[in-house]
């Protein structure tokens, strides 16, 4: 006859109750460290996590104000809000009052003749036509494509850099080997000639499914006026 092994329930009740004490003591211990993370994060660190949490929940946004734009039950704007400039000059800042109005009179009419020459120009350089590749640079859009100065493109191109953060266009353009080439009595003429083009076109209505247009060119006239100012003080 076979013998059967007797069960030692004694010995099988006292590891069930070791494996209840070893489960109980791993979740008293998981509860313990959520219960110290919880401390942690909600006392702690109160003032650093309610701080994010409104940062979260709210945003401050800048919104410039529209003010004179109106439009009619349907949405048509009926009268629209234009940018306005002032043109000053503090005497104390100039030698001769007369003698700057002469200057900027002058220097405008002779950009024709400045800008001349034999090189081809896209004539409107700017981050949204530049395309870059792993090989070369690319320029698009070129519907203003005319032969000029080799230097013109560049001097195009500075108030648009400047205004999205570049340093101010005369820096990059008296360093560049272009900008070095360009006759000294030539640059300005341009120069005072773009600042026009861009404070003048700024401040008309925006063309259709264009409204950031004239922003744009509001920005690129304030960088070409203050190259315009230091090339004046420089002269």
């Amino acid at each position: 006859m076979g013998s059967a092994e007797l069960r030692n329930y004694e010995r099988e009740l006292a590891q069930f109750q070791l494996r209840i004490a070893v489960a109980g003591f791993a979740v008293l211990a998981a509860f313990l460290l959520l219960a110290g993370r919880f401390f942690f994060l909600q006392v702690v660190h109160h003032d650093v996590y309610r701080a994010k949490a409104e940062e979260n929940r709210i945003a401050i946004v800048p919104v410039a104000p529209n003010r004179g734009l109106i439009v009619d039950r349907n949405g048509a704007v009926i009268a629209r809000n234009y940018s306005g400039y002032t043109l000053e000059i503090y005497p104390r800042r100039v030698e001769s009052l007369e003698h700057t109005i002469d200057e900027l009179a002058e220097l405008e009419p002779r950009w024709g003749d400045a800008a001349a020459g034999g090189t081809l120009v896209h004539g409107d350089i700017r981050a949204d036509n530049i395309l870059l590749t792993a090989e070369r640079v690319v320029f698009v859009d070129w519907p203003h494509a005319c032969v000029g100065a080799a230097w013109l493109d560049l001097l195009l191109l500075l108030p648009s850099v400047a205004m999205q953060g570049g340093p101010p266009p005369w820096e990059v353009f008296e360093t560049h080997r272009f900008g070095r080439d360009a006759p000294s009595d030539a640059v300005m003429p341009v120069v005072a000639a773009l600042a026009g083009f861009f404070v003048h076109r700024s401040t008309l209505p925006p063309p259709p499914g264009l409204s950031t247009l004239r922003e744009f060119q509001r920005g690129q006239g304030i960088e070409a006026l203050a190259w315009l100012r230091h090339g004046l003080d420089e002269s």
